[in-house]
């Protein structure tokens, strides 16, 4: 898959995104040239509206990714799949209730009365290291910490490249647990050689396993 940004500056990059309409040219231009998933990451104290995300679905959005105390309520209820995200500000335990099956606020309140369907959330990001760790090598407690999300939810825990994790981690990461590994500037740089031999190599690696 691939994941793009709006109405947001992006923590580890300093990059600054517009609205759908500031950057649906450019959006549209990444989904005219793949033949892959292409999710959004709507913003944050300003997010895509539900106008927005009805062209975005047409145009062939298929999911979004936001942490889920940036989330409105609403989301849930958009026809993409979708991937809240968990920080190291919000304690896991409290949310993972919206990835173990119940279908809303009202059957997490009343759990006697929930019946078994399925989970809210496709995935769930664990971005759960803060942001003065970007960029250290990856740690005995970071994989400790995937493993036990990973144990607690029934959907793929997606790890992002807060740490600087290499392609050679990947088995570590699958032995742990995790589901699936969104690369990023930190490991991947910004240019578009960089990324793509970045890209190659951690390819390389899951395809190993």
């Amino acid at each position: 898959m691939l994941k793009v940004h709006l109405n947001t500056t992006h923590r580890a990059s300093g990059v600054t995104f517009g609205g759908w309409a500031d950057e649906r040219e450019r959006i549209q231009a990444i989904l005219d040239s793949v033949k892959i998933p292409l999710g959004v990451m709507p913003g944050s104290a300003i997010v895509a509206s539900p106008e927005d995300w009805g062209e975005m679905v047409f145009a062939g959005v298929e999911f979004f990714d936001i942490y889920v105390s940036d989330m409105p309520a609403w989301m849930w209820q958009l026809p993409v799949k979708k991937m809240p995200a968990i920080s190291e500000m919000y304690p896991p335990q409290i949310l993972l209730g919206l990835v173990k099956g119940a279908t809303g606020f009202a059957a997490l309140s009343h759990p006697s009365q929930a019946a078994p369907q399925r989970t809210q959330a496709d995935y769930l990001e664990a971005s759960i290291v803060a942001e003065g760790d970007y960029g250290k090598p990856l740690s005995a407690l970071d994989l400790a910490n995937y493993r036990w999300l990973s144990d607690c939810v029934n959907v793929p825990v997606v790890v992002p490249t807060q740490k600087a994790i290499a392609p050679k981690d990947v088995a570590m990461l699958k032995s742990v647990g995790v589901g699936g590994l969104m690369v990023g500037k930190i490991v991947t740089g910004d240019t578009a050689d960089s990324i793509k031999a970045a890209v190659a190599e951690y390819r390389n690696a899951i395809d190993k396993l």
